[in-house]
Protein backbone atom coordinates (compact mmCIF):
# COMPACT_ATOMS: atom_id res chain seq x y z
CA UNK A 1 0.00 0.00 0.00
CA UNK A 2 0.73 3.93 -0.14
CA UNK A 3 1.78 5.37 2.96
CA UNK A 4 -0.07 8.65 4.22
CA UNK A 5 2.94 10.76 3.68
CA UNK A 6 3.24 10.23 -0.08
CA UNK A 7 -0.84 10.41 -0.36
CA UNK A 8 -0.55 14.22 -1.16
CA UNK A 9 1.70 14.07 -3.69
CA UNK A 10 -0.34 11.75 -5.53
CA UNK A 11 -3.49 13.56 -4.93
CA UNK A 12 -2.21 16.44 -6.97
CA UNK A 13 -2.00 14.41 -9.95
CA UNK A 14 -4.56 13.75 -13.02
CA UNK A 15 -6.19 10.91 -13.46
CA UNK A 16 -3.99 9.49 -15.68
CA UNK A 17 -1.02 9.85 -13.91
CA UNK A 18 -2.25 8.67 -10.90
CA UNK A 19 -2.94 5.21 -12.21
CA UNK A 20 0.57 5.26 -13.01
CA UNK A 21 1.54 6.55 -9.47
CA UNK A 22 -0.79 3.99 -8.20
CA UNK A 23 0.89 1.27 -9.31
CA UNK A 24 3.00 0.38 -6.41
CA UNK A 25 1.44 -2.74 -5.94
CA UNK A 26 1.22 -4.35 -9.70
CA UNK A 27 1.31 -7.97 -11.59
CA UNK A 28 3.59 -8.09 -14.36
CA UNK A 29 3.10 -10.64 -17.09
CA UNK A 30 6.15 -12.49 -18.95
CA UNK A 31 6.26 -10.11 -22.50
CA UNK A 32 2.77 -8.50 -21.91
CA UNK A 33 1.30 -5.39 -20.16
CA UNK A 34 1.68 -4.56 -16.16
CA UNK A 35 -1.77 -4.22 -14.47
CA UNK A 36 -1.64 -1.56 -12.10
CA UNK A 37 -3.53 -1.68 -8.74
CA UNK A 38 -5.55 1.86 -7.79
CA UNK A 39 -5.45 3.51 -5.04
CA UNK A 40 -7.95 6.59 -4.54
CA UNK A 41 -6.58 9.23 -2.05
CA UNK A 42 -9.82 10.42 -0.16
CA UNK A 43 -8.97 13.47 -0.16
CA UNK A 44 -8.10 14.19 -4.22
CA UNK A 45 -9.53 17.18 -5.31
CA UNK A 46 -8.87 18.01 -9.04
CA UNK A 47 -7.81 21.42 -10.15
CA UNK A 48 -10.11 23.68 -11.75
CA UNK A 49 -7.75 22.83 -15.54
CA UNK A 50 -8.10 18.82 -14.71
CA UNK A 51 -11.63 19.65 -14.63
CA UNK A 52 -11.82 21.86 -17.38
CA UNK A 53 -9.53 19.75 -19.70
CA UNK A 54 -11.48 16.32 -19.07
CA UNK A 55 -14.96 18.69 -19.93
CA UNK A 56 -14.08 19.67 -23.20
CA UNK A 57 -12.86 15.84 -23.31
CA UNK A 58 -16.22 14.48 -23.15
CA UNK A 59 -17.67 17.44 -25.03
CA UNK A 60 -18.58 20.34 -23.31
CA UNK A 61 -18.10 24.33 -24.46
CA UNK A 62 -15.91 25.83 -21.82
CA UNK A 63 -17.86 28.87 -21.37
CA UNK A 64 -21.70 27.49 -22.73
CA UNK A 65 -21.53 24.51 -20.50
CA UNK A 66 -20.04 25.91 -17.22
CA UNK A 67 -23.08 25.06 -15.29
CA UNK A 68 -22.52 21.42 -16.36
CA UNK A 69 -18.56 21.12 -15.34
CA UNK A 70 -19.79 18.62 -11.99
CA UNK A 71 -20.49 16.52 -14.62
CA UNK A 72 -16.56 16.78 -15.20
CA UNK A 73 -15.41 16.85 -11.93
CA UNK A 74 -17.15 13.74 -10.82
CA UNK A 75 -15.75 12.05 -13.64
CA UNK A 76 -12.25 13.05 -12.55
CA UNK A 77 -12.75 11.64 -9.32
CA UNK A 78 -14.51 8.05 -10.31
CA UNK A 79 -13.02 5.48 -9.25
CA UNK A 80 -11.96 2.45 -11.84
CA UNK A 81 -15.36 0.27 -11.17
CA UNK A 82 -14.67 -3.77 -10.70
CA UNK A 83 -13.72 -5.91 -12.31
CA UNK A 84 -11.76 -3.13 -14.77
CA UNK A 85 -8.03 -2.62 -13.97
CA UNK A 86 -5.54 -0.39 -15.50
CA UNK A 87 -3.01 -2.00 -17.64
CA UNK A 88 0.63 -0.56 -18.83
CA UNK A 89 2.23 -1.94 -21.97
CA UNK A 90 6.17 -1.96 -22.02
CA UNK A 91 5.87 1.48 -24.53
CA UNK A 92 3.80 3.46 -21.98
CA UNK A 93 0.30 3.01 -23.74
CA UNK A 94 -1.82 2.82 -20.86
CA UNK A 95 -5.15 0.81 -21.59
CA UNK A 96 -8.29 -0.78 -19.11
CA UNK A 97 -9.23 -4.41 -19.30
CA UNK A 98 -12.17 -5.99 -17.61
CA UNK A 99 -10.83 -9.24 -16.60
CA UNK A 100 -14.36 -10.92 -16.42
CA UNK A 101 -15.42 -10.11 -19.81
CA UNK A 102 -12.12 -9.69 -21.30
CA UNK A 103 -12.82 -6.33 -22.89
CA UNK A 104 -9.88 -3.54 -22.99
CA UNK A 105 -10.61 -0.19 -23.95
CA UNK A 106 -8.41 2.90 -24.00
CA UNK A 107 -10.97 5.80 -22.44
CA UNK A 108 -11.39 4.80 -19.05
CA UNK A 109 -14.60 2.60 -18.44
CA UNK A 110 -16.28 5.31 -17.15
CA UNK A 111 -15.33 8.17 -19.25
CA UNK A 112 -18.89 7.41 -21.67
CA UNK A 113 -21.11 7.44 -18.64
CA UNK A 114 -20.21 10.52 -17.72
CA UNK A 115 -20.46 11.98 -21.53
CA UNK A 116 -23.63 10.66 -22.10
CA UNK A 117 -24.74 12.41 -18.34
CA UNK A 118 -23.09 15.73 -19.92
CA UNK A 119 -25.21 15.21 -23.46
CA UNK A 120 -28.23 14.19 -21.62
CA UNK A 121 -28.33 16.75 -18.83
CA UNK A 122 -27.33 19.14 -21.55
CA UNK A 123 -30.44 17.90 -23.99
CA UNK A 124 -32.45 18.84 -20.87
CA UNK A 125 -31.44 22.18 -20.57
CA UNK A 126 -31.46 22.95 -23.72
CA UNK A 127 -35.01 21.68 -23.85
CA UNK A 128 -36.27 23.60 -20.76
CA UNK A 129 -34.46 26.81 -22.64
CA UNK A 130 -36.79 26.46 -25.69
CA UNK A 131 -39.97 25.95 -23.93
CA UNK A 132 -39.34 28.79 -21.90
CA UNK A 133 -38.63 30.96 -24.91
CA UNK A 134 -35.37 32.10 -23.38
CA UNK A 135 -33.48 30.73 -26.07
CA UNK A 136 -31.95 33.56 -28.83
CA UNK A 137 -32.27 33.16 -32.20
CA UNK A 138 -28.91 32.62 -32.76
CA UNK A 139 -28.51 29.89 -30.28
CA UNK A 140 -31.44 28.37 -31.99
CA UNK A 141 -29.45 28.51 -35.16
CA UNK A 142 -26.49 26.90 -33.82
CA UNK A 143 -28.78 23.79 -32.10
CA UNK A 144 -30.42 23.43 -35.57
CA UNK A 145 -27.16 23.21 -37.60
CA UNK A 146 -26.03 20.66 -34.91
CA UNK A 147 -28.84 18.27 -35.15
CA UNK A 148 -28.61 18.10 -38.93
CA UNK A 149 -24.87 16.87 -38.57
Amino acid sequence: GLSAAFCPAICAAPRALLLVAWSMAFLKFPDGPTVLKEHVCPDYEPTEKEIQDYAVWLGMDPEEDRDLFWIARAGVKSPMPEPWKPCLWEDSEMFFFNFETGQSVWDHPCDEYYRLMFLEKKAERVARLAASGSMSADQKDQKDKKAKK
